[in-house]
């Protein structure tokens, strides 16, 4: 399964995706990339990782050339884009359109029971990778 390729477009890197994202990249390709600063209150860091990757230092022009240059040399087989309030979504999209990608936007919900939400993630990922 590992043939199939996906970048994950977000605005704010928060910890429990880490744990998703690894999973992920356990079985299928991923690229995800974070493109807009945490708030003063969510004082996350995202470490050094091959498919975790933070553009929100670079301005304008050189995150969409690095847009570009990714969805080129990456070239996914599917896009996700999440995130409530997405830093360039609509190059994100300009640039998607000139090829068929499929594309799915993933919204996600806090959950305030841990464990529920931890029994949840295994059911989400077992589909997720039927789906793939």
């Amino acid at each position: 399964m590992k043939n199939k390729k996906i970048i994950f477009f977000s605005n704010i890197y928060n910890p429990y995706q880490k744990d998703f994202l690894n999973a992920v990249s356990k079985k299928i390709t991923i690229k995800a990339i974070f493109n807009d600063k945490n708030t003063f209150n969510s004082p996350w860091n995202i470490k050094k990782n091959n498919h975790i990757k933070d553009i929100s230092s670079y301005d304008y022009v050189n995150r969409k050339n690095y847009y570009k240059k990714l969805l080129k040399n990456f070239n996914p087989n599917i896009i996700l884009v999440g995130g409530y309030n997405l830093r360039d979504i609509f190059t994100i999209l300009l640039l998607l359109k000139k090829k068929n990608y499929k594309l799915f936007f993933f919204l996600e919900m806090p959950k305030n029971n841990i464990l529920i939400g931890l029994f949840l993630k295994k059911i989400y990922l077992y589909f997720f990778f039927q789906v793939f």
